[in-house]
């Protein structure tokens, strides 16, 4: 087993402060979410395995943690987050490669 230091994500503060005196309704959800995947990740096995997220680490886990699938609920939503990503990593949005838009249908109580 590796050892990890884990991080405080910088802007775990802000949601915590924002969530707080807030009531927590937990109860199962239906519908359609989002996802932004480049094309060498789009088969449909792969969009919702969470190995990006496991191997490189995404916004809330650090490489080597958990899988994890980061979804919207609004397709532009999906393509901006991931745009707005590249721009902090320091990439202009015309040298991104190509990318899908992908919508996963979530049914409670689904054995699918």
């Amino acid at each position: 087993m590796v050892a990890m230091r884990l991080l405080l994500n910088p802007l775990y503060r802000r949601a915590r402060l924002a969530l707080r005196g807030q009531a927590v309704s937990l109860k199962p959800w239906s519908g359609v979410v989002f996802r932004s995947v480049p094309l060498e990740f789009a088969k449909p096995e792969q969009i919702v395995d969470g190995e990006g997220a496991m191997k490189s680490g995404a916004r809330w886990n650090p490489p080597g943690s958990i899988r994890a699938l980061y979804c919207s609920l609004r397709p532009g939503t999906a393509a901006e987050e991931s745009m707005r990503l590249f721009e902090v990593a320091g990439l202009n949005r015309t040298v991104v490669k190509p990318r899908l838009i992908v919508g996963i249908r979530s049914v409670t109580g689904s054995t699918r």
